[in-house]
Formats: C-alpha cells, sequence, structure tokens
C-alpha cells in the first residue's frame, strides 16, 4: 500500500473534527459523494453528481468535448433551493487538547487525576490557591503533551504542499491541457449562467475568471477520477487501475521530496534534532529525485536556474548562473524569477602550502557534503567548460591560481560534469532582456 506520512500525519491531526470526514471515512463507492461534499454540496446533490459518471466507461474524460459535457450536466443539476449544505466548524478544541486549557481556562473536568497528592488539611487551607496552580499546570502539561503530533503542525506550509500537489497532479494526469482547450473553445458556456450561491456572474469578476473556473475545473476532473474508482467494474477496470497507477506514482515521487522539516516547526528534542542535522550534513545531492515540476525531464517541467552575484577578490561584480541540485532551496520570486538561497559572505577557500587554491571540482564527495554542496553546479571556465559542484565561498576567482584539476577522475566519481541521465535536461534561465522572464534551453555537457 502507498503510504504518504505527511498526509497521514494529517489524519490523525483532525481524525476528532467532524467536518473532514463528511458522514464517516468513505469507502470505495462513495468517493465521488463525499468529495462534492466537501466542496459543500448538499447530501442530495452530491449524491447527485456522483450518480453522473462523468467518464466514458471506456476510454475516460480524455477531450475538452467530454469535459463540457460533464460541466453541463453538473449545471444542470446545481439548481434548486437544497443544493448546499451548512458546513461545519472544525473548533480548535477537537483537535488541540491544550486549547481548553491555555485558551478558554478550563480546568473542572479530570482535576481528581491531576491533584497534588499527599497534602494535609492544614496544607490544603493555607496554600489552596497554590495546590490549585499546581494542579491547573499538570492538566496543562499534559494536554501539551497530548498535542505533540498537533502544536508543531505549520498548517500553513502543509496547505502550501497540497496546493503544490493538486497542480501539479493535474498536469501530470493531462488535465491541465483538457481545461485549458475547454476555457479557449467554450468562453461563453463557461462564463454563463450563476454561481452555486444563486448569484449571477459579472464580466470581469472573479466568479468569471480564468483562475476561478480552472480551479472548478479541477474540481470536475477529480470528481471524474474519483467517480471511475467508484464505478470500476471488470468491463472497466483496466481504465481505473491505469489511472490509479498513474496517480499513485506520481503522489509517491512528490511526496517523497516533501522533507518533514518543510510543515514540522520542531522536530524531536535537542539529541534527535542534532542527529537530524547530521542526517541532512550526510545526504547525498548525487542520489535522490528532483522535485516534481521542476525535474527538467519535459520543456512543461524545467529546472529553473537562477543568477548567484557576488564580488571577486578584486572587488568586481561576478555572476554565476547556477544549475539547481537535488536539494537546493527553490526561492520563487513575485515577479515570475528565482532568486539565489545563499548568502554570499566572500571566500572561503585558503591556500596550500605552494600557494595555489585546490578547486572545488578536486573536493571528494565527502569533503563536499561536509561543506554543504546540495547538488547546485556551476560551469566552469578552470575546468573546461565542465559543470562543477557550486558551494557559496568556495566557487573559483579569476585572481587564484589553482592546483591541476583530474577532470577524469571527478567525471568517474559523478563530481564533474552532468551525470548521463542528466545530460539534455531542460532548463529555464533568467532573461535579462525582459524583467521575470524565463529562456528555456537544454542542459549539455561540452564536447
Amino acid at each position: 500500500a502507498l503510504e504518504v506520512p505527511i498526509v497521514q500525519e494529517i489524519d490523525k491531526v483532525f481524525a476528532k473534527t467532524k467536518a473532514v470526514w463528511v458522514g464517516g471515512r468513505p469507502q470505495k463507492g462513495s468517493f465521488c459523494k463525499h468529495f462534492w461534499m466537501a466542496w459543500g454540496m448538499s447530501i442530495g446533490c452530491a449524491t447527485q453528481l456522483a450518480s453522473l459518471s462523468s467518464l466514458d466507461e471506456s476510454r475516460g474524460m480524455s477531450s475538452s468535448k467530454a469535459f463540457m459535457a460533464s460541466i453541463c450536466k453538473s449545471r444542470k443539476q446545481q439548481q434548486g433551493p437544497e443544493l448546499t449544505r451548512q458546513l461545519d466548524v472544525i473548533y480548535p478544541e477537537e483537535y488541540s487538547a491544550s486549547y481548553k486549557r491555555l485558551v478558554q481556562k478550563i480546568f473542572t473536568d479530570g482535576n481528581a487525576d491531576y491533584s497534588v497528592r499527599n497534602v494535609t488539611k492544614e496544607a490544603m487551607k493555607k496554600d489552596k490557591q497554590f495546590i490549585d496552580l499546581l494542579t491547573q499546570v499538570n492538566m496543562t502539561r499534559d494536554s501539551m503533551e497530548e498535542d505533540d503530533d498537533f502544536l508543531p503542525f505549520n498548517l500553513p506550509s502543509v496547505g502550501c504542499i497540497l496546493l503544490e500537489f493538486t497542480n501539479l497532479l493535474s498536469k501530470h494526469m493531462g488535465w491541465d491541457d483538457i481545461i485549458d482547450e475547454a476555457m479557449k473553445l467554450y468562453p461563453e458556456e463557461m462564463r454563463e449562467g450563476k454561481t452555486i450561491g444563486g448569484r449571477k456572474m459579472k464580466p470581469g469578476g472573479f466568479n468569471s475568471s480564468d483562475l476561478n473556473f480552472k480551479r472548478q475545473g479541477m474540481g470536475h476532473m477529480w470528481g471524474s477520477f474519483l467517480s471511475l474508482l467508484d464505478k470500476a467494474s471488470l468491463e472497466n477496470s483496466g481504465v481505473a487501475v491505469a489511472a490509479a497507477d498513474k496517480a499513485a506514482e506520481f503522489m509517491e515521487e512528490f511526496f517523497q521530496g516533501i522533507q518533514r522539516e518543510r510543515y514540522v516547526f520542531l522536530v524531536g528534542n535537542e539529541e534527535e534534532n542534532e542527529a537530524k542535522t547530521s542526517s541532512s550534513r550526510c545526504r547525498n545531492p548525487l542520489e535522490g529525485v528532483y522535485p516534481h515540476g521542476r525535474s527538467g525531464k519535459s520543456p512543461k517541467e524545467p529546472m529553473e536556474g537562477f543568477f548567484h552575484f557576488k564580488y571577486s577578490k578584486r572587488g568586481e561584480c561576478k555572476v554565476r548562473m547556477i544549475k539547481p541540485g537535488k536539494y537546493t532551496p527553490y526561492l520563487p520570486t513575485p515577479d515570475g524569477d528565482v532568486s539565489t538561497p545563499y548568502k554570499e559572505e566572500g571566500s572561503k577557500t585558503k591556500p596550500m602550502p605552494s600557494g595555489k587554491y585546490r578547486h572545488i571540482a578536486s573536493y571528494s564527495l565527502d569533503e563536499l557534503i561536509d561543506i554543504g554542496w546540495d547538488g547546485a553546479m556551476y560551469s566552469s571556465k578552470t575546468a573546461s567548460g565542465n559543470y562543477v559542484p557550486f558551494v557559496a565561498g568556495y566557487d573559483s576567482d579569476d585572481s587564484d591560481k589553482y592546483e591541476p584539476i583530474d577532470i577524469r577522475a571527478g567525471k568517474r566519481s559523478g563530481i564533474i560534469g552532468l551525470p548521463p541521465n542528466e545530460n539534455g535536461l531542460y532548463m529555464t534561465i533568467p532573461d535579462f532582456n525582459n524583467q521575470g522572464g524565463r529562456t528555456l534551453v537544454a542542459l549539455k555537457n561540452p564536447t
């Protein structure tokens, strides 16, 4: 079975809330209905939408025409006074045991279990306020221990990760292309009518915007996908299994690249944190996978290169074009560009007894890991134009003389040059003539 740690942790955190699993955890046959209920549809409307399987049993929703047929069917169904349901509120006390102690100041339940023991009547009478305080401290401490799964959880970060997942899955499954084509071929049909809440769509408003329709279109594709799984039978099981396998393959690869530190504030105690830090230092940049959507495998999923600016030892401004590694932090900018994640603190290299410097291309893999190499590379003239590891402060300087570089040995160890499976991958680079613009290039080793 496919295991996704972040999803399992979310499930555990919200297990006691009523709003997540409407009517209980769904089983095969009710995936689609529960999905539409999660969107705010009433039970009746969600049941009817689920029954309108918008998928052709033999080929699935593979065209904009089939997609528009699904939209039209759904809009006819989405009429009437009982279209939506009253949404359940997720109250903090449903998932946080310490909320009622720290915020609501409720300490009236279970006092006997937390009372200070072996207190004489005289001491109770004299120090009652202090003893009550100790009791409340004990209750609060235990409730905070119960919240170990929740308190470190970075919910905004979790939301961003799941949004990124749904966007990239839509692209991976080919849904984006179908939705975009439908929006071009049927612009009027997409923007006419009323909203679910009964308001008429106004030209230029959010309800009639491309962004809104793309999100709604993605919702229909999700519903159709779940409907296919619900109705899987001997006749269409091949289609359902193929779709499920394609989605599962993407999920496994996507979530494999999500580090727990990205959505958890505090990871374990100090010893565990130290071990975690040591583990991250020992992470091999030559292993692992590139993040989904930035794998470079196709022009639609290019790596995103970036400029790194520095001053040379002579005080001249230098610009490095950096190819990101598998573990390079990703810092997109509001204008569509990507900024360097590295802080430039000047050269960290020291001359050898000969007076020459050792080029970073001559470092061993263990040495590179020790100085924090995340897999990023740049093209070095000193190494005959080959890609070499990039670590801020350890790149070459025009004013330095270097010991000879064994390029062949470096290529054999994977330190120098692009590995065979990366030669020909796609990457976008900043466009100097267009702020925020990107130019697509194909990576290749020098000949």
